[in-house]
């Protein structure tokens, strides 16, 4: 399988990479990590940083990164959940609190991170840039921002003559600024995370598929060629979870597709008046995402989220969905029209019904970690689990192992063949209400 058509992101910084050799035989270790996106390589980090003589392994079944960690929008953001309303109707107020003063932290690990190991990620720390593009988004958008300031986010509530003061070509009416966020190269990042773990003396298994999970007094990761077994070992899996058999009731993988433009001129950039290159999102409920590449293309992705039967995590392209979210960039950058598209890909991410993540430690020798379900925001969530999962084998009680996802038990959802309908079916009724916000215009 050639990785490197799986985005933009792994073509160019995986362009002259080599894998490094599958495992074989059988390995003894004190914790190994089934998985090695941004979770995985997350908590062999913090724990190797901790205790730097302990012996970690991960095992990825294609190459660092290959998932969702290579293949997202690199937004560094601090949105846990559906978003910040969801967050504060569902958890409580200070379960809130809480938690987005954890994904405010998350945000700076990630940033820090990239300074204290000087990984070249294109990083950029502009700040966050939330629009309403109808009516019924006005009311949304303030109410979003008074509760980022009531838990404690610097953010900024724009009206429609302030957001078109930053955005000028685009049919914005309402805004929300928040300087809490940054953009990055994903697969770079990913391939800069390698070398640092290497570095530590973290062993890196590539092209090595886990085929069996064997949960008992020792963690035991089967593959094609050996084992990798530990008194202790993580499920990092995230949307692939499915094939180690964990997580079927309560974590699901559901499919979001980006697209790509050629490299913008100064006049095209001038035309649409981006000059603060924030990271973008609509208020829609499938959300739009747009951000500026190093070398000043659009990527913009989102607007569909789909779930396809029986766990399937192959459909990494769906020329429907493609053209559909060619059409929003154009729609919110009328200048661009006549754009030419370079790249288009897609992958799955891994969700939970209610959209929070679950991380904690299972088993019956409490010896299985995990942190998964971060539905589309995991950049800064799963570059940030590894702490937890630092603070949990350690058994330390920090303000981190309180929070309200860990170790939680999370709404069960059906098995298959009712989860397909259900999934498709709420997915239809949100479009529904999408389609009917957009009806009613602007402002």
């Amino acid at each position: 399988m050639d990785y490197r058509t799986k985005s933009f992101w792994l073509e160019g910084a995986y362009a002259d990479y080599t894998p490094n050799p599958a495992l074989e035989g059988d390995r003894r270790y004190d914790f190994a990590i089934a998985g090695g996106g941004f979770t995985g390589m997350s908590a062999a980090y913090f724990l190797k940083k901790h205790e730097p003589g302990m012996k970690i392994a991960i095992l990825e079944s294609q190459v660092i990164g290959f998932g969702a960690s290579g293949r997202n929008d690199g937004f560094n953001m601090t949105l846990l959940g559906e978003n910040i309303l969801e967050l504060a109707r569902l958890a409580g107020e200070d379960n809130a609190r809480a938690a987005h003063a954890w994904a405010k932290e998350a945000v700076d690990t990630v940033h820090g991170l990239v300074q204290e190991h000087g990984i070249d990620c294109d990083y950029e720390h502009n700040g966050f840039l939330l629009i309403g593009l109808s009516k019924p988004h006005i009311a949304k958008v303030r109410k979003e921002t008074d509760m980022h300031i009531r838990l404690g986010t610097q953010a900024e509530y724009l009206d429609a003559e302030g957001v078109r003061a930053l955005l000028p070509s685009t049919p914005a009416v309402a805004g929300m600024r928040e300087p809490h966020c940054g953009i990055l190269n994903p697969a770079k990042y990913c391939r800069g995370m390698k070398r640092v773990l290497t570095d530590m003396g973290v062993e890196i298994f590539e092209n090595t598929r886990v085929t069996r999970l064997e949960q008992g007094r020792d963690i035991v990761l089967h593959t094609p060629g050996g084992r990798a077994s530990a008194p202790a070992g993580m499920a990092a899996a995230n949307a692939y979870s499915a094939s180690l058999g964990l997580f079927r009731r309560h974590v699901f993988p559901l499919f979001t597709y980006i697209v790509l433009t050629e490299p913008l001129t100064d006049r095209q950039l001038d035309a649409i008046g981006w000059a603060g290159r924030w990271g973008i999102e609509t208020a829609r409920r499938f959300v739009h995402y747009f951000r500026l590449t190093a070398d000043n293309r659009i990527s913009i992705g989102g607007g569909s989220a789909l779930y396809y039967f029986n766990y399937n995590t192959t459909r990494d392209r769906n020329e429907k969905v493609f053209a559909q979210v060619e059409q929003a960039l154009v729609d919110l950058f009328p200048p661009l029209k006549g754009i030419r598209f370079t790249h288009r890909w897609g992958g799955p991410v891994a969700c939970t019904f209610d959209f929070f993540p679950i991380a904690g430690v299972m088993g019956e020798h409490r010896n299985l970690y995990y942190s998964t379900g971060y539905t589309g925001h995991g950049v800064s969530l799963a570059n940030a689990s590894g702490k937890i999962i630092r603070d949990l084998y350690f058994n330390q009680d920090t303000h981190r192992t309180r929070l309200f996802f860990i170790n939680r038990r999370p709404f069960g959802f059906p098995a298959e063949p009712l989860l397909y309908p259900a999934v498709r079916s709420y997915a239809g009724y949100l479009r529904f209400r999408d389609t009917l916000d957009g009806m009613r215009g602007g402002a």
